[in-house]
């Protein structure tokens, strides 16, 4: 009778535990149920064919004023580039003249301290087209002075 009594609570430890397995199963199941409705409603996702559709023609048109925008945008950087060249053009003619008005300066200055001979080396450097009118009169006194 003892074989009885352990056959009968063995057969209730095996219930035992297919019921807790089928427990788990069942919870389970419901579980990955509840995740996968809270992270559609997280993210947004609809598994409806419409919302796909709406979705592609959505990031098309984002896509259409990105597109825009950077043709926009690279329009400007070429005019600012032909502006920056430009800019440049023109810091390079300002520094020559700026030169070529100080070599003006020096060589005025080597005349009125005396020394002819360095007045005349500064005045052959001289590039009269880049004075301006106020320039070109000193330029052509000094000119005058130094053939005398």
């Amino acid at each position: 009778m003892a074989e009885k009594s352990e056959n009968k609570s063995l057969y209730l430890y095996t219930a035992l535990i297919f019921i807790v397995a089928i427990l788990m199963i069942v919870i389970s199941f419901f579980s990955q149920i509840n995740l996968d409705k809270q992270h559609n409603e997280v993210t947004g996702d609809d598994s409806t064919g419409n919302s796909i559709t709406e979705r592609a023609a959505q990031l098309s048109d984002e896509n259409m004023i990105l597109l825009e925008t950077n043709k926009s945008l690279n329009e400007q950087n070429s005019d600012l580039t032909s502006k920056n060249w430009e800019l440049s053009e023109q810091i390079s003619d300002l520094e020559k003249k700026l030169e070529n008005a100080n070599i003006l300066c020096e060589a005025l200055n080597e005349y009125e301290n005396g020394n002819t001979e360095k007045a005349n080396e500064y005045f052959a450097e001289l590039d009269p087209v880049l004075f301006t009118q106020e320039q070109q009169k000193v330029y052509n006194s000094l000119q005058e002075k130094l053939v005398k």
